[in-house]
């Protein structure tokens, strides 16, 4: 799995320490561009109303908005909170920004560590000017928690994550998920897995996720590279070669031809090709009389994979 959401307030960046430190590599998850270190807004307007019937596109019930909390973050523990509302004030099939403030505020266990409130849109590419949308406010300090609200149920709806990063990153970096803080000692629990192939919440959430200003990244979460290709072959340490054999009438195979290109190389970028040359084609002529090595730009033909 190589999809990650970062609904959190700071970015995430993952730095692939290698052999050599020159040949470092970064990879980025960009933050929630749609929320405060204690505040999340909406992203999803009324349209007029929001409607909370039915199940989201898992089957899971979307009348429940599901947030996630960690208290004095050196826990390392999140707990669930499942928010309804408290009857007769519920989330439902056609409710107002307004019904969704009260129907948050209405939970006790929501209330304990939050509070639902109106902000007035002054004017976004994707929401016009005066919209109502809906706010929620921690009571606490970002010092002493920290909260992400889960895609799906009624998040479907609301898309406090609607402005949250995707990225795809090297599986490597799966130990800096939010729930792998008691696993890893250098975890920073900052990043959310998406799984594309089982779940389609997450599918969902990769194929309609958008920059910060809201512009489509055209994002195809059925498409799941390998570790290598994220390198896009940025990397001088992890390597393929294409080797080519010559076969002279009367000797053995022998290597006549590589090609060496950084992991995650593509057609057109620069590779090096090493040519070998042997003395006669007798079989005992086995080590080569010429070695070159030179610049290379690869081909269709040379790009092998795992």
């Amino acid at each position: 799995m190589s999809w990650f959401q970062n609904p959190f307030f700071e970015d995430y960046q993952g730095n692939w320490v290698l052999g050599d430190r020159q040949q470092s590599l970064t990879f980025k998850c960009p933050r929630n561009a749609g929320r405060g270190e204690t505040l999340v807004v909406s992203w999803q307007p009324p349209t007029p109303v929001y409607n909370f019937a039915g199940n989201d596109v898992d089957g899971n019930s979307r009348d429940t908005l599901q947030i996630r909390t960690a208290f004095n973050t050196n826990i390392r523990q999140y707990a669930t909170m499942d928010v309804v509302g408290t009857a007769p004030t519920l989330l439902s099939a056609a409710t107002t920004s307004d019904e969704v403030v009260a129907a948050l505020n209405s939970d006790v266990a929501f209330t304990a560590m939050f509070t639902a409130l109106i902000q007035t849109n002054t004017g976004d590419n994707s929401i016009p000017e005066g919209t109502r949308v809906v706010m929620i406010r921690s009571n606490f300090d970002a010092t002493r928690m920290k909260f992400y609200i889960v895609n799906g149920r009624a998040e479907e709806a609301l898309q406090f994550n609607g402005r949250a990063g995707v990225s795809e990153l090297p599986t490597y970096f799966s130990r800096h998920e939010v729930n792998q803080w008691d696993d890893f000692a250098d975890s920073t629990g900052m990043i959310v897995p998406l799984d594309t192939v089982a779940n389609t919440v997450d599918l969902n959430v990769v194929n309609n996720a958008v920059n910060f200003k809201g512009v489509s990244l055209n994002f195809d979460g059925t498409v799941i590279q390998d570790d290598y290709e994220l390198l896009r072959g940025r990397s001088g340490i992890f390597n393929f070669q294409s080797i080519t054999l010559s076969n002279t009438a009367g000797a053995i195979e022998r290597i006549g031809e590589i090609v060496e290109f950084p992991a995650g190389a593509v057609v057109g970028d620069l590779g090096r090709k090493i040519t070998y040359v042997y003395a006669g084609n007798a079989d005992t002529n086995l080590q080569p009389t010429q070695t070159t090595e030179e610049p290379y730009t690869l081909e269709a033909g040379d790009l092998v994979t795992p």
